[in-house]
């Protein structure tokens, strides 16, 4: 069998299917197993197959996944701290720039976790889009308050309030303000007007 050169295509298919035993045997052929690592089923979350990877001699921190983005950011797209700490315990690297090139604060922003952008925020990442994160925020605050989820209430709130102070959101911006009062939400507007809203328009 023509393993130099069916073997890395072999080896992508037992890698997409999980399958340790092809992959063991392809490795006793000598086929390579760093190309076919782009197209581990990557769940946002450190597996025990990628665990029998690593054994096998696999190295994750530098893969670029088939939809182009490296593997830690697809992770940290996931918004699930646990997981990102424990790829991170792995070897992977995460940095100010990688938070910044791929907008990762924003995205833990507008899914409403506290703790993964507490520690995004702990890189010292800048921010560009306070106030669409902003205003995102209110509409996950909106819908919290009608399903009375408290936790998520409190989440919204404690990353507003950071926006405003950290990152400078502008409290008068008029699609911030036309939201929270069309939908009445108090206890924004009172925020807002401790970093000096104007509602003289309102």
């Amino acid at each position: 069998f023509p393993y130099e050169k069916m073997g890395s295509l072999i080896m992508t298919k037992a890698i997409v299917r999980e399958n340790e035993e092809i992959v063991s045997f392809l490795i006793s052929k000598n086929c390579e197993i760093e190309k076919s690592l782009p197209f581990i089923n990557f769940r946002g979350k450190w597996t025990p197959f990628m665990s029998f990877l690593k054994s096998k001699g696999a190295s994750f921190t530098d893969v670029i996944l088939k939809s182009g983005i490296p593997l830690i950011v697809e992770a940290a797209k996931h918004v699930n701290l646990k997981n990102l700490k424990k790829l991170i315990s792995e070897g992977f690297e995460l940095n100010k720039e990688i938070i910044e090139k791929y907008k990762l604060l924003s995205i833990t922003a507008r899914a409403a976790n506290i703790d993964s952008f507490l520690y995004l925020m702990s890189y010292k990442p800048d921010l560009n889009d306070g106030e669409n994160c902003f205003l995102v925020l209110l509409e996950k605050y909106n819908n919290s308050q009608l399903l009375h989820n408290q936790r998520f209430i409190n989440n919204c709130m404690s990353i507003a309030e950071i926006l405003l102070s950290k990152y400078n959101v502008n409290p008068n911006d008029q699609s911030i303000l036309n939201y929270a009062f069309s939908h009445s939400l108090i206890s924004i507007l009172e925020l807002l007007l401790r970093f000096n809203a104007n509602f003289e328009n309102h």
